[in-house]
Order: structure tokens, then C-alpha cells, then sequence
């Protein structure tokens, strides 16, 4: 019988593994052309694909991404899942899984402390440890109910590279502490605005010569997930909210021009582009599944103790704006695990102000429950009250509530989909 090595990759191994994931697709060109380009990510390297190789052939695949993400103030190493794939004769061998365990292990070694995918197939990754982690908001609005005119003294003008620095920094500003938003550096950028297609758009508003906000239009969505002719991003500077009916008013004569009837925002509804938009007659759907879809975005948490290590700045600033200021005690986080996921505890030791991570202790203020409900709670995606009325955590008391909810409080987990198709 054959023997299964499981091997990173190195550089010889490309175009083996292009040709290995075109075999399945129904479009392989572009496969090819997408893991091509994916190559050329400024934070690439070859070891980030994980391969079962057979008698030296690729068998099985899985490209790990990796990612600088804001959880509040808090910035943290991730690493995405993707392109996750078995050749036909060799699966139900446990090969995937067990190359995905090996990609955890590799995540936590290089200091990735959560893993978000996105996917269809939610029961294989359940096991694993993986949960719904990110709602999908789509708002729609009629092109023709769109501003007509511009009401302010904003220009609009189409992005060009002189752009940029102004367009990162408003990026910076506006999603500050937007949880799980991608801090992107300036080679980051440039690749991501690369991908863009000709029909795509990045429009510009500008007061006087100060460029104060922007919208990311795309008009085809490559990943076929039903977001074309959409905003996938939209930013302003703090103090420049009246940017976005000028940007409106712009996207209206594209669209116009372009004969479509309908613009789209997958931004969530809290944004203040996707509250003007409603106010002018559009409507918006939340769901946890992209649109005309099952595919959801996961998350799981590689090395519990790591990750509430990683997100102290955070916990910290919380606890200083909660009754919780100057308690002195501890909190236990534990989980029981999930069937091809061990289980984890860590415990965070609060004294005044200050926030500390230290091995599982006994501790009389305990939260527990299984791995994906204690990652939804920990990533902000429920409340813990929500979580305890549903039954999927214990708590061991009034304090353990209390201060839970303070450290942990629903935050709206959110990343622009510019980011998630790319890791």
C-alpha cells in the first residue's frame, strides 16, 4: 500500500498543484490564472500550502493565508483556510482532515492564534472546531432611487495610484476598531487593487483637494457568490460623514450608463453608507449564508490561551469602561472540544485594571461549553446571555455572567469581502 506524505510546499510544487486543483474545476484557466496571481500575495510563501503527497503525486491541498486582523484595538495573526481539495480516488481516507490538523499545528507554531474559511460545506469543518462566525448583509436599492444630483460641495473622482496613501488612511481611520477588519499594508493594497476588473470601480470624494472618503464597486463577482454590481467597501474619514451621498450620486451615472437597475452593499447595517442607503428607500437582508447560497464564513480558535493573550490591549480597554474597572480576581474559559478537536481551557486573571492570560486554574467564575459556541462568544458573534438562554454555555455564577459579558460583548464581526476572497 502506498504511504501518505504530508509535506509543505516549496516553490517546485506550483504549477503541480495549479494543474492539481484545474483538474476538478469547471473553469480551469481561471483557477489557474486566480492561484497565479494568489502567488504574488506580498505575505506568500510556499510553506503556507500543506499537500498529501502518493507515490510522489499531489493528492490533497490546503493553502493557510496569513492575515493581520484588528479585534478592537487589539491586532492579531490569522490564518485563512482555502482551496481545500482531495483528488477523487483518494478521498474518504481522512487525508483532508488530517492535513487540516496539520495546518492548525502550523498556524499555532507561527503565531496565528484563529482561523476564518469560507465554505459550503459546513459539516466538514464543524468537527474540526469551525463555527458560523460572520453574518452576510445585503442591502438593495433601485438604481433610479439613488441620488440624482450630487447635494454637496463633494467631487467624485475615479481612483488612480496618487490615491492611495490618502485611501489607506481613511481605510485606517474609519474601521479603527471594527473587529476582524484586515490591517492591510501598502504592497497589500496594491495587490488587491491588481485583481480589480476593468468594469470594477473605486470612486474617490474629494473636499476642495482633501480626499475625505471612497466606495469599492465591483461589477462581477469571481467567486460566484451573487455579489456583483455591488459595494464591497465603502470608508470616510471621521469627521467627513456627508461623503456618501456623493459617492451615491457617482455610482448612479455608472450605473446608469451601464444599464443596471440595481446597486448592492455587502456592508453590515450598522455602516453609515448601508443606513443612508435605507433611508432612500432600501431594504437590507442579514443572513448567515451569502446570498442565493449556503456558503457561510467560519471561524475557529487555534490555541485558546494564545488568542486571549493576543486580544489583552482589547479585554483591557473593555474592562476599564465596564463596573468591572477595578475587580480583582479571575475568569476561566473552558471548552470540551469537538469530536476531531481536543479541548482547551486558559483562565484571565483581572487585577485593577490590568488584564493577564495564565494556564487553567480552579477559579469560583467559570464559563464553559463546547468549542464553537465558546469561539462565537469569544469572537463577539453572540452575547452570552443569548448563548446561556439557548443552553450553550454554563456559567458557574452571577460574577462569571457579569463579567463575561463585559469582556466579551457582541462586537458585529465583520471583513470586506475584497479581503475574504483572498484569505
Amino acid at each position: 500500500m502506498a504511504t501518505a506524505d504530508y509535506v509543505t510546499a516549496t516553490e517546485q510544487d506550483h504549477q503541480e498543484i495549479y494543474q492539481f486543483l484545474a483538474a476538478d474545476a469547471k473553469d480551469p484557466p481561471q483557477v489557474v490564472a486566480r492561484h497565479h496571481y494568489g502567488s504574488t500575495d506580498p505575505h506568500y510563501v510556499p510553506a503556507q500550502r500543506h499537500l498529501v503527497k502518493v507515490d510522489g503525486q499531489i493528492v490533497s491541498h490546503v493553502y493557510a493565508p496569513r492575515r493581520l486582523t484588528r479585534i478592537g484595538i487589539a491586532e492579531v495573526n490569522i490564518g485563512g483556510i482555502m482551496w481545500v481539495a482531495t483528488d477523487p480516488e483518494h478521498r474518504l481516507r481522512g487525508y483532508a482532515r488530517q492535513l487540516m490538523r496539520n495546518v492548525f499545528d502550523y498556524l499555532d507554531q507561527t503565531g496565528c492564534v484563529a482561523s476564518p474559511l469560507t465554505t459550503p460545506i459546513r459539516d466538514f469543518y464543524r468537527p474540526l472546531g469551525y463555527e458560523d462566525y460572520h453574518n452576510e448583509y445585503r442591502t438593495t436599492i433601485n438604481t433610479d432611487d439613488l441620488p440624482a444630483d450630487n447635494p454637496t460641495n463633494i467631487t467624485i473622482e475615479q481612483y488612480t495610484p496618487d490615491h492611495l496613501p490618502d485611501v489607506m488612511s481613511i481605510y485606517d481611520q474609519c474601521f479603527a476598531d471594527w473587529s476582524w477588519t484586515i490591517c492591510r499594508s501598502q504592497p497589500y493594497w496594491q495587490w488587491l487593487i491588481k485583481n480589480l476588473e476593468p468594469e470594477d470601480r473605486i470612486l474617490v470624494a474629494k473636499d476642495a483637494d482633501r480626499i475625505v472618503g471612497y466606495a469599492l464597486y465591483v461589477s462581477r463577482d469571481k467567486a460566484l457568490l451573487s455579489r456583483d454590481n455591488a459595494v464591497w467597501e465603502a470608508a470616510h474619514r471621521p469627521d467627513c460623514g456627508n461623503v456618501y451621498p456623493a459617492l451615491l450620486a457617482g455610482l448612479r451615472r455608472h450605473l446608469t450608463a451601464q444599464n443596471v437597475a440595481q446597486l448592492y452593499l455587502t456592508l453590515p447595517t450598522h455602516h453609515l453608507l448601508a443606513q443612508i442607503t435605507r433611508d432612500l428607500g432600501g431594504t437590507t437582508h442579514v443572513s448567515p449564508y451569502y446570498p442565493s447560497s449556503t456558503t457561510s464564513r467560519m471561524m475557529k480558535i487555534i490555541n485558546l490561551r494564545a488568542y486571549l493573550d493576543a486580544i489583552t490591549p482589547e479585554l483591557q480597554r473593555r474592562l476599564q469602561h465596564s463596573p468591572f474597572a477595578d475587580h480583582q480576581g479571575a475568569l476561566s474559559i473552558q471548552h470540551t472540544g469537538e469530536a476531531l478537536s481536543p479541548p482547551a481551557s486558559a483562565t484571565i486573571q483581572l487585577d485593577h485594571g490590568r488584564v493577564a492570560v495564565q494556564p487553567a486554574s480552579d477559579t469560583p467564575d467559570t464559563i464553559a461549553g463546547n468549542e464553537r459556541w465558546i469561539t462565537t462568544l469569544l469572537i463577539g458573534q453572540q452575547t452570552l446571555t443569548d448563548a446561556c438562554d439557548l443552553d450553550r454555555l454554563t456559567v458557574s455564577s452571577d460574577t462569571a455572567r457579569q463579567l463575561g459579558s463585559a469582556l466579551f460583548p457582541y462586537t458585529c464581526p465583520w471583513r470586506a469581502d475584497l479581503d475574504n476572497d483572498t484569505g
